[in-house]
């Protein structure tokens, strides 16, 4: 991977040729920089990610376009777009074992976001090494069991595969737990953060 970053990371002739120059436009080829900021994590902070998929969820009313994102050491993240009364942020979603789930996560508090009885409130949140820069203190659940379709090719050509959407967000806001829960009862957790668009220095467009 890293031979091939180097080949392709040329010179921003590539960023003015392509015409790429918002998140929206990203297709898979594509290359981001992170801004060397500190409140990334280590992971992120300066870096450079090719994207290797474009996926969409189709929700009722809505559509979400999400990203898959690879670094030169191989990790894999998920990046999303978010727009709000003009102001342009991007969220960076890391996805979770088990294993890290129950060593992050008090399982008995984690067990009542899936209980529709109460207003599911996660405060007992372990630092675990890897983990700590994409944490949040509290956590409270604003999306309970929301119908979506999961379009692996990136369009609604035809009915995607159906999961059911539980979404928390951070007390202050910058981090989020998605999880989702498919036919069959498999279950994808993955915690994100959240930050401004100018987080992202240069795109690279792939001819």
């Amino acid at each position: 991977m890293k031979s091939l970053f180097k080949s392709f990371f040329r010179t921003d002739e590539l960023k003015s040729e392509s015409g790429l120059s918002h998140v929206s436009d990203l297709k898979v080829g594509d290359m981001i920089e992170l801004d060397n900021d500190f409140s990334l994590p280590n992971v992120l902070r300066g870096n450079t990610f090719q994207v290797v998929l474009r996926a969409l969820y189709e929700y009722e009313g809505e559509e979400e376009v999400e990203w898959v994102l690879k670094g030169d050491d191989g990790t894999t993240f998920f990046l999303s777009y978010d727009s709000e009364d003009g102001d342009e942020s991007v969220s960076f979603g890391l996805k979770l074992t088990p294993v890290d789930v129950e060593k992050i996560f008090n399982l008995d508090e984690f067990s009542t976001v899936f209980d529709d009885e109460h207003s599911a409130v996660l405060t007992d949140i372990t630092e675990v090494e890897g983990f700590s820069d994409w944490l949040g203190s509290t956590y409270l659940r604003t999306e309970y069991a929301e119908p979506g379709y999961y379009h692996k090719s990136g369009e609604m050509e035809a009915q995607g595969e159906p999961f059911d959407h539980f979404e928390l967000a951070s007390n202050c806001g910058k981090f989020g737990l998605d999880i989702d829960v498919w036919d069959g009862g498999e279950t994808d957790v993955s915690i994100s953060m959240s930050r401004p668009i100018n987080i992202i220095k240069h795109y690279w467009g792939h001819k």
